[in-house]
């Protein structure tokens, strides 16, 4: 039998979509923190979809995409839940910035942002103290989630997954069925199983806290940071609504592209020499090896480095910013 859900304070009975606030925690002032969230309880027992966004404060297109899905889901057509987290971080969200002014600050407490602190902690840092009530309730409810992103700043994509390969195949199954239905055009996936050669740590990104007790869950690169585009503001909502009928939670079934690009592996590429680097190749693009993915150019308008694909490739993302320092990325890629 259908049942109400409660988060905090806040109940959404059978039927009813209902928004509340979840406290995370107090600062010195006395000024409280809380992560909004919104309750679509269907009439109808059922899964749970859960949809989180802003991670990182400046990832704005997947706020707005789960703010368009809350305004337009209705209950009636809800079987099981829907819940939906926005704003995750409120405090990088306020600043209009990726981190927050505690988050990366060792000097007052923190070290590392909010997409590495997973699951949390009350008696840890007020990034810790989100992340651990929003895991808590996420761990509680939720059959699977989707965490919308945006790709990084000064970085120019178009919408891909990241997925995560775990020792456990059935839970990497279902990861990459969902990955799929959601619909971006390329799927990055990550091996758990084997070191990695990523520029951040990945082990306590939320999806791997998620895997680990069983519930599905996949990072959604929907867009430029800072940017509110409505193109991947749309494909992002129409994503998670995939996801939904996926799991019977929406009518319908999901719409999977034909021809997804699904890479197994991932790495940085980097330049050596300091100047302007001029990308060569265009987002998702296949490059041979040997072919010239950028250009370095001096002060003087020389070519100092030609940077070319040690074996053939896709391009994930590029700088759109040229101005780069000996060892910056130039170039994100993977390879099938």
């Amino acid at each position: 039998m259908k049942t109400p859900i409660t988060i905090g304070e806040t109940t959404a009975q059978c039927g009813e979509k209902v928004r509340g606030k979840l406290l995370a925690g107090e600062f010195s002032t006395g000024t409280e923190v809380y992560l909004p969230f919104i309750i679509i309880n269907g009439a109808e027992d059922g899964n749970t979809v859960w949809v989180n966004a802003c991670v990182h404060g400046n990832e704005l297109n997947g706020t707005l995409a789960a703010q368009k899905l809350a305004r337009e889901i209705d209950p009636k057509d809800v079987r099981g839940a829907v819940i939906i987290t926005p704003i995750c971080n409120p405090l990088a969200y306020r600043e209009k910035k990726r981190l927050s002014f505690l988050e990366g600050n060792a000097g007052m407490g923190e070290s590392s942002n909010m997409g590495e602190v997973f699951p949390g902690r009350m008696d840890g840092t007020m990034t810790e103290k989100l992340a651990y009530v929003l895991f808590c309730e996420i761990k509680r409810l939720a059959t699977a989630v989707v965490d919308l992103h945006c790709w990084g700043f000064g970085q120019d994509s178009k919408p891909y997954t990241v997925i995560k390969k775990y020792p456990d195949e059935k839970i990497s199954q279902e990861i990459l069925n969902i990955a799929k239905v959601f619909g971006s055009p390329m799927i990055c996936t990550l091996d758990m199983t084997q070191k990695l050669n990523e520029p951040s740590p990945v082990d306590k990104q939320m999806d791997v806290l998620c895997a680990q007790a069983s519930i599905p869950s996949f990072m959604a690169e929907t867009g430029h940071s800072e940017w509110a585009e409505t193109e991947y503001i749309d494909f992002a909502a129409q994503g998670a609504r995939n996801v939904m009928r996926y799991y019977n939670v929406l009518p319908g079934e999901p719409k999977v592209p034909e021809n997804q690009i699904i890479l197994s592996s991932r790495e940085v590429i980097r330049c050596k020499h300091d100047g302007l680097a001029i990308a060569q190749v265009k987002p998702h693009q296949f490059v041979k090896k040997g072919e010239i993915l950028s250009k370095v150019y001096n002060v003087y308008g020389d070519v100092v480095e030609e940077v070319r694909a040690e074996h053939d490739m896709y391009t994930v993302s590029l700088p759109y910013q040229p101005n780069v320092n000996g060892g910056e990325r130039v170039a994100f890629v993977g390879t099938i």
